[in-house]
């Protein structure tokens, strides 16, 4: 997960950071990218609340 956002989004800043049936991890790219228990990547729109971030 690491290595994939350092190679697919090496300026952007995790703002969130969630542990279920894999990771979400929320982006200040307005972008939250999904990694399944089998590190497959999804990447979706993310909404960011002004006052701060908000998950899906």
């Amino acid at each position: 997960m690491e290595e994939w956002l350092d190679e697919q989004r090496p300026a952007a800043r995790v703002l969130l950071l969630e542990h279920t049936d894999g990771y979400a991890v929320g982006l200040d790219t307005r972008e939250l990218v999904r990694f399944d228990t089998d590190f497959s990547v999804t990447i979706s729109p993310w909404e960011v609340a002004e006052d701060g971030a908000v998950s899906d």
